[in-house]
């Protein structure tokens, strides 16, 4: 685990209340898929950018992605941020260069549910409650003329980017397949930019069920 993702984790751990009741409110929180990329770490006992790449970048021919624990500040060969705002490190809520192309082989792999997983990442969250949320795994989730769009944006520093999909039928709720779900990620800047801004994928960690 990097240092990043191990400071992350250890302030959790210090923490001595929670903000809410899980499954009672939904909050935007980068750490809560901090707290993922450790889980999915200690499953599959391999760091989390070499699980990335056998089951998610190299199935689907995602060549120019990756992620970047460090410790320089940026892969070799990418487009060097700000010096000023160097991209933080922690894996699991960013962490990916990427490029443009790349980016869009992932939107097409998500619509043909290449990785057997789109109907997973793309379910809206529920309360306890029933209450129905407009954000999935590091999906907003929003409806138009019938039709459901599924979007993401971030920034950090001077860079902004966003990723947006739409479906291509008139949405019809699917039940969600159950299958472990790899970390995703907002829209891209190239060549070797960082994949999204800070808070691209964050997850309601105290509501997603």
């Amino acid at each position: 685990m990097v240092a990043a993702q191990g400071i992350t984790a250890g302030a959790l751990a210090r923490l001595d209340h929670l903000v809410s009741t899980p499954g009672t409110e939904y909050r935007y929180c980068n750490a809560g898929y901090v707290c993922l990329a450790v889980i999915i770490e200690r499953a599959a006992s391999r760091p989390l950018p070499d699980f990335a790449r056998e089951h998610v970048f190299a199935p689907l021919g995602m060549a120019s992605s990756r992620y970047w624990p460090g410790p320089a500040r940026h892969p070799p060969g990418a487009v060097p941020l700000d010096p000023h705002y160097p991209a933080p490190l922690s894996l699991g809520d960013g962490g990916v260069w990427s490029t443009a192309t790349d980016l869009i082989r992932w939107n097409q792999a998500l619509e043909r549910d290449e990785l057997g997983v789109s109907a997973l990442l793309q379910t809206p969250g529920r309360l306890d409650d029933g209450t129905r949320l407009d954000y999935a795994w590091a999906l907003g989730v929003r409806e138009h003329a019938g039709r459901r769009i599924y979007r993401h944006g971030g920034r950090w520093a001077r860079l902004s980017a966003a990723r947006g999909r739409g479906s291509r039928r008139p949405w019809r709720p699917q039940p969600p397949r159950v299958r472990r779900a790899p970390t995703a990620w907002g829209g891209g800047r190239g060549p070797w930019g960082p994949a999204s801004g800070r808070g691209s994928t964050a997850p309601a960690s105290t509501s997603r069920r």
